[in-house]
């Protein structure tokens, strides 16, 4: 199977890549999408993306993966999404090798797909809107980083922090408005608020690392 390489390169309008095979596929990064994209993983090996170079995501992007392969965005590298993100069919983890997906729209952000995405670092930085969480489960794994902007929990759904993984900067600018959930035996003060407020609630570290 050959490379999808896609380094350092603008694509305007509607975009589609799709990955095919057995092989590994390493996408260096350093690119900007302009238009709704949308990234396939029909394939059985990996697909890295951002494996160098974070990739800017400047309108709304799907990633699907429906071969018993892996989908890996923003794997190495931090990469900025300003739109929406739609995950399906498999769960997708971000940031698999020390990427950071960055929530940077200047308007309202929807995260939605039919399955529930992972994401290892984040951080908010929506400069007006906030962000929405449509999917029944987001999972923190390392950390998420509070500088800017909302994100609003419908109820039904929840954000997750699994055991160690942290909640940074959180203050009026920027907290959840909704459900929180923290696993693990740390200490821990849950990023929550309403509305316009920061309104946080603290623990002390439970006895056990399945404790939720």
């Amino acid at each position: 199977m050959p490379n999808i390489g896609l380094r350092g390169s603008t694509f305007n309008g509607m975009n589609s890549f799709q990955c095919n095979g057995t092989a590994v596929a390493s996408s260096f990064g350093g690119n900007t999408f302009n238009g709704n994209t949308t990234f396939t993983s029909t394939n059985t090996g990996i697909w890295y993306l951002a494996n160098v170079q974070g990739d800017d995501f400047n309108a709304n992007v799907t990633f699907t993966q429906t071969g018993s392969g892996v989908l890996r965005p923003a794997y190495t590298a931090d990469c900025t999404f300003s739109g929406n993100i739609t995950t399906n069919t498999s769960i997708i983890t971000f940031g698999s090798n020390g990427g950071r997906l960055i929530l940077d729209g200047s308007t309202n952000q929807q995260i939605g797909g039919t399955t529930s995405p992972i994401w290892r670092k984040a951080r908010m930085l929506n400069t007006s809107g906030g962000v929405t969480q449509n999917t029944p489960t987001i999972t923190v794994v390392l950390d998420m980083d509070f500088q800017q902007g909302v994100l609003s929990v419908p109820t039904g759904n929840m954000l997750i922090f699994n055991d160690n993984a942290l909640a940074t900067a959180m203050s009026n600018s920027s907290f959840v408005d909704g459900q929180v959930r923290k696993v693990g035996n740390d200490a821990f003060t849950f990023p929550t608020g309403d509305a316009t407020f920061y309104a946080p609630v603290s623990i002390s570290a439970p006895t056990t690392t399945t404790h939720h």
